[in-house]
């Protein structure tokens, strides 16, 4: 069995709208919403209820080595063909951002 766990997560159309402006604003690349959804798990709303639930996981199989060193993500992200800065304004205005 692999050490590794993949862990689902649901978060709104808001929030992947939210991730892809915090993208734009930071690294000046426009992504698309489904990219803003794998982004989010990184948003501070969803990681501590993950973090949480990745931690029982590990004491559930007894590892020992939960809490001594960082907790890694893995984001792929993908191009923006679609999306424009003024989408990102129509869906600041239409999600209230």
């Amino acid at each position: 069995r692999s050490p590794l766990h993949t862990m689902p997560v649901v978060v709104s159309d808001k929030l992947a709208a939210l991730s892809c402006m915090e993208f734009y604003d930071a690294h000046k690349k426009l992504v698309e919403a489904a990219c803003g959804t794998a982004l989010a798990v990184l948003h501070e709303s969803v990681i501590p209820s993950w973090y949480d639930e990745l931690a029982h996981w590990k004491r559930s199989r007894n590892d020992l080595t939960f809490g001594k060193r960082p907790l890694n993500a893995v984001v792929i992200v993908c191009g923006g063909s679609v999306v424009t800065p003024e989408l990102l304004v129509k869906w600041k205005n239409d999600f209230g951002l």
